[in-house]
């Protein structure tokens, strides 16, 4: 079965700086973390996204006090955030 984009579900999201951080369930399967990508807008020229690679302390922060959030999100009880 082919990859369907309307049966992918964003249940969080948040970002720091160029980074994104999801929460995403597809059809019926479990909800799962997703750290990245990075997008990069760069003026006058098309947006880029790049895997993630390494954190900085300040996205590791992030991650860390969005933790509860996460959780929730991954658990089925919270609301959709965007």
């Amino acid at each position: 079965m082919a990859y369907d984009e309307k049966l992918d579900v964003v249940l969080w999201k948040g970002s720091v700086g160029n980074l994104q951080v999801t929460v995403q369930k597809y059809k019926d399967g479990e909800a799962k973390l997703q750290i990245g990508p990075r997008l990069v807008v760069e003026e006058g020229k098309e947006d880029k996204f790049f895997k993630a690679g390494r954190l900085t302390a300040e996205e590791f922060d992030y991650i860390i006090k969005s933790a509860p959030e996460i959780k929730k999100a991954m658990t089925g009880t919270a609301s959709k955030k965007k």
